[in-house]
């Protein structure tokens, strides 16, 4: 019976540990200062075309990062280019892409960027 007693005692103290409130209590404050979001998406891009148009690029971008393109009119959207990049963050995709094309851009806001000459 003092064995059973004991099992439980132990088995009570590993589940309801000591530092569990606490941690608990720092994980929450934690999270509401840094909220995880929801459709939160990977970091880095890699993209390997041999040959990519600039419209298809501009679809793949609103499909993978959520962010708008708006190319001014100026802009051949069926010029056809070259691309590799692996593991790049965005911004570094966006101006290695932009100067390859000679054109330049400007970040309207956190999901819309203009393209232009």
């Amino acid at each position: 019976m003092k064995k059973i007693i004991l099992v439980l005692i132990l088995s009570c103290i590993t589940v309801h540990g000591f530092a569990k409130p606490a941690y608990r209590e720092n994980m929450q404050n934690y999270l509401k200062k840094n909220p995880v979001q929801q459709n939160s998406q990977p970091r880095v891009l890699s993209f390997h075309f041999d040959e990519i148009h600039l419209n298809v690029l501009k679809n793949l971008l609103a499909i993978e990062k959520k962010v708008t393109l708006i190319v001014d009119s100026d802009v051949d959207m069926n010029h056809q280019f070259p691309l590799h990049l692996r593991n790049s963050n965005f911004f570094e995709f966006l101006d290695v892409t932009t100067r390859q094309l000679g054109l330049q851009y400007e970040v309207l806001n956190s999901k819309t960027i203009r393209v232009y000459k």
